[in-house]
């Protein structure tokens, strides 16, 4: 929903069991991106919801 009102949000965390909760998981390394994967269980998670 917030991304169809043209709104990101960017949360930055060390914590997996957060970072599950996000539809994308952008993994950096020494400030270098690492991985930039959709998380899929939480588009599976969106759709259970509906």
């Amino acid at each position: 929903e917030v991304n169809r009102s043209g709104i990101a949000v960017i949360i930055v965390t060390h914590e997996n069991e957060i970072a599950k909760n996000t539809e994308r998981i952008i993994r950096l390394k020494d400030g270098i991106i690492e991985s930039n994967e959709l998380n899929h269980s939480f588009k599976l998670q969106e759709l259970e919801a509906n």
